[in-house]
C-alpha cells in the first residue's frame, strides 16, 4: 500500500461548539467576504464546487467532511452524510484513526471530498475506501485537493499535485476521469498568495490588513470578469477539482 502504510490519520483539529461561531466559521468557508485574505482561493472552489454539485442526486458521503461548508451546495441529493474522526460532532458517522468508515458498500452513489487529500498520509488507504463505497453502483467521486497552495498542517500536510499526477494517483484505484479543473490561476493565484504571505508575516495591524484585502480582492474580482482569465494548467493552479466515475 506505498511507503505510508499503517500511519494514522488521527487529527488534533478542534471544533467550535458555539452555534454562531460555527455559523460563521462555515460561512466563511462558502461565502467568503473580501476582507478574508483568502477569499480568492475560497470563492474559487465555493464556485467551481457549486457547477458540479447541482449535477449531483442521490446518497452523498462526504469523507472528511469537517464542518461540511458546501452541504448547501448539494440540494439535488436524497441524503448527504458525513463522515469524520470521532471528535468532529458535525459527523454523522464515524472513521478510525486510519480512516477506515464502518459503512456498507454500495449505499451511497457519489464520495465528495473537498481539502482532504493533501492531509492523508497514506492516500492508498483513503482512495480504497472510496473505491470500496462506490463499488455496488459504479458511483462517481468528486474530489478537490491542492496544487501549490501553502503548507498548514492540520495537524500534517503531506501532498502537493499536478493535474497529470492527480490524474494518475486517482485512476491506479479504477476511476475514470471525467472532469479535471485548475482552481484559482494566473494573477489571481498571484493576488491570493501574496495576501496569504502578508496575514502570515506582515506586522500591520489589522485593521490595515483589511483594508488591503478589500482593495485587492475586488481588484482580482475586476480582473476576472473583464478578462477571458482562461484557467490554464500550467499557470500557476492553487488547487484542482477532480471528478471520476468507477469502473472497475
Amino acid at each position: 500500500m506505498g511507503g505510508r502504510r499503517g500511519r494514522s490519520l488521527m487529527t488534533g483539529i478542534m471544533y467550535p461548539q458555539d452555534p454562531l461561531i460555527l455559523a460563521d466559521r462555515i460561512a466563511s468557508r462558502i461565502h467568503p467576504k473580501r476582507s478574508q485574505f483568502d477569499y480568492i482561493i475560497l470563492k474559487d472552489l465555493s464556485t467551481t464546487i457549486a457547477r458540479y454539485a447541482e449535477k449531483i442526486y442521490g446518497t452523498v458521503l462526504d469523507y472528511g467532511c469537517g464542518l461540511k461548508p458546501y452541504v448547501e451546495l448539494f440540494y439535488r441529493v436524497k441524503e448527504y452524510i458525513g463522515a469524520d474522526f470521532s471528535n468532529n460532532p458535525r459527523a454523522d458517522i464515524h472513521f478510525d484513526d486510519m480512516g477506515r468508515i464502518p459503512y456498507t458498500a454500495g449505499n451511497c452513489d457519489t464520495v465528495v471530498s473537498f481539502q482532504v487529500l493533501e492531509h492523508v498520509p497514506d492516500v492508498d488507504v483513503y482512495l480504497s475506501e472510496c473505491r470500496r463505497l462506490l463499488q455496488r453502483n459504479k458511483g462517481m467521486l468528486l474530489l478537490t485537493t491542492h496544487g501549490i497552495w501553502e503548507y498548514h498542517p492540520g495537524p500534517g500536510d503531506f501532498l502537493r499535485w499536478t493535474h497529470e499526477g492527480l490524474i494518475y494517483t486517482i485512476n491506479r484505484f479504477g476511476f475514470r476521469q471525467c472532469a479535471i479543473e485548475p482552481i484559482t490561476t494566473g494573477i489571481r493565484s498571484l493576488f491570493q498568495i501574496v495576501l496569504t504571505r502578508v496575514e502570515r508575516k506582515a506586522t500591520l495591524s489589522r485593521k490595515y490588513k483589511i483594508f488591503l484585502y478589500r482593495g485587492v480582492n475586488v481588484l482580482a474580482d475586476r480582473l476576472k470578469r473583464s478578462q477571458k482569465n482562461e484557467e490554464r494548467f500550467y499557470d500557476f493552479p492553487i488547487c484542482y477539482l477532480y471528478l471520476g466515475k468507477l469502473e472497475l
